[in-house]
C-alpha cells in the first residue's frame, strides 16, 4: 500500500473496485512452479536436462537459515494456522483466520472489505506517526494492512492478530464474544478520529428509523412515536 501511495508501484487494475481475482499469479506461485517441474520430470528422458536446470538448489546458507528460524516458523504455524502458509487456488479469495472466538470480527471485516468505497478510502489513508502513533498501535494502519493482505496475498487466509493487538486486546480477549455493532462503532470512531474525510464513507452505513403506531381498520391513520 505504501508503495502505491508513494507512486513507486502501480496498484492492481481493480484498485478501489472489485477484489483481485487472484494476486498470486501462476508464474509467481512456488507451489505451481514445483508442480510444473514434477510434470516435466514425468514427461520423458528427453526433457531431463531442462528439468535438472529448473530444479531448485538449496545452499548451505539456505539450510542454516532454515535451521535458525525453524522454531519461529513452527510457532507461527501454531498461532496462525497452516492456512496462512498455504497457497490458495486460482480465482479464490483470501479468508480470515479465527483466533478462537472472532467469527463476528471476521464477518465484519469481510463485509467492509467487499464495499469498494470503504476499501478505497482505507487504501488512500496515510499514516502519520506524530498524529496516529506507532503503526502497531494504530487501528487504521492495521486495518489498511489487513485489507491489502486480503486483496494481494496468495495465502488461503490472513491473520487478524495485528488488528486486534491495535485494539489493545490480549490473546485471552480473542476468546471472548463481543457485540459486532459495538466493534463497528469502535472501528469507525478510530477512522473518524484519524481524518475528517471518513464522514462521507461512514454515511454509507447510516440510516433512519421511523417508529409509528397505526390503526388496522384504517391504515391511513398512523401516528409517529416521539
Amino acid at each position: 500500500v505504501e508503495r502505491w501511495q508513494a507512486g513507486e508501484e502501480a496498484p492492481p487494475a481493480d484498485f478501489g473496485g472489485s477484489p483481485a481475482k487472484n494476486p498470486g499469479d501462476q508464474e509467481n506461485c512456488p507451489a505451481a512452479a514445483a508442480s510444473d517441474i514434477a510434470d516435466m520430470m514425468t514427461a520423458g528422458a528427453a526433457q531431463s536436462a531442462f528439468v535438472e536446470e529448473a530444479k531448485p538448489v538449496f545452499s548451505d546458507d539456505d539450510l542454516a537459515e532454515y535451521i535458525t528460524g525453524k522454531a519461529e516458523l513452527k510457532e507461527a504455524m501454531r498461532t496462525l494456522g497452516s492456512e496462512a502458509f498455504s497457497t490458495k487456488e486460482q480465482g479464490k479469495l483470501t479468508g480470515l483466520l479465527n483466533q478462537g472466538g472472532t467469527c463476528y470480527l471476521n464477518s465484519l471485516i469481510q463485509t467492509l472489505y467487499m464495499t469498494s468505497d470503504f476499501r478505497s478510502f482505507v487504501y488512500r489513508w496515510h499514516h502519520n506517526p506524530s498524529r496516529h502513533g506507532p503503526k502497531e498501535n494504530s487501528i487504521p494502519a492495521q486495518l489498511q494492512s489487513l485489507l491489502a493482505r486480503l486483496q494481494l496475498s496468495s495465502a488461503q487466509a490472513a491473520s487478524t492478530v495485528p488488528l486486534t493487538a491495535s485494539f489493545g486486546w490480549t490473546r485471552a480477549a480473542a476468546f471472548q464474544q463481543h457485540d459486532v455493532s459495538e466493534l463497528m462503532r469502535v472501528l469507525f470512531e478510530a477512522l473518524h478520529q484519524s481524518t475528517d474525510e471518513f464522514q462521507a464513507v461512514a454515511g454509507l452505513y447510516q440510516g433512519m428509523l421511523d417508529s409509528y403506531i397505526y390503526c388496522e381498520e384504517k391504515p391511513e391513520i398512523r401516528r409517529s412515536k416521539a
